[in-house]
């Protein structure tokens, strides 16, 4: 009787050890880069433009295929749309990201926001895991080119949603909203 409740202990051990384990884990399986550095400014002010072209939010290859890194897209999209129009009412022009809009302009600057990399963690695995999911992040590269195709800015931009704080979705939906605004604020400080 004694050697069957110790291999009952031993067995609830290990797996709270493995359970435990599998917990530490999933909270760091990986991780995305930051930013190289803060944006540094535009080779040219932006306020040297007449035009703003805002084509929409890309993602890099490796994260297309997931539903959920789309709808970030859309989200931050969205967003972008809207902080840029309420900054640049007068000067901004959507372009479509096929390009279909290839007018000729003058004294005009195109704008090109990619996610180069994102790691987002659903809501289910979220409600059951807690902080133990780990946290969600968005990396993105923004082009600015003038009308002649020159690269004037290629800065990057960086945003996680913690850990701790991310249990549920709304946290990484104020994360997408910061990295638009962040975005949007750039092009601001830099006119």
């Amino acid at each position: 009787m004694k050697g069957m409740k110790e291999g009952m202990r031993l067995r609830f051990l290990v797996g709270l050890g493995l359970a435990s384990g599998l917990f530490t884990a999933a909270g760091c399986v990986t991780n995305i880069r930051e930013a190289e550095s803060s944006p540094k400014g535009p080779s040219e002010p932006f306020s040297n433009f007449r035009t703003i072209r805002l084509k929409h939010v890309t993602i890099g290859e490796a994260y297309v295929s997931k539903s959920a890194n789309r709808n970030a897209a859309k989200k931050i999209d969205k967003v972008l749309f809207k902080e840029m129009k309420r900054l640049f009412p007068n000067k901004l022009q959507d372009v479509d990201t096929d390009g279909a809009e290839k007018k000729s302009f003058t004294n005009c600057i195109t704008v090109e926001p990619v996610i180069e990399e994102i790691k987002l963690k659903n809501h289910g695995l979220r409600l059951i895991l807690r902080s133990f999911a780990g946290y969600s992040e968005v990396l993105m590269k923004v082009t600015f080119r003038d009308e002649k195709d020159f690269v004037i800015a290629k800065p990057e931009f960086y945003r996680n949603s913690s850990a701790f704080e991310g249990t549920y979705s709304s946290i990484d939906n104020a994360m997408l909203t910061e990295i638009a605004r962040d975005i949007a604020m750039y092009i601001a400080a830099n006119q």
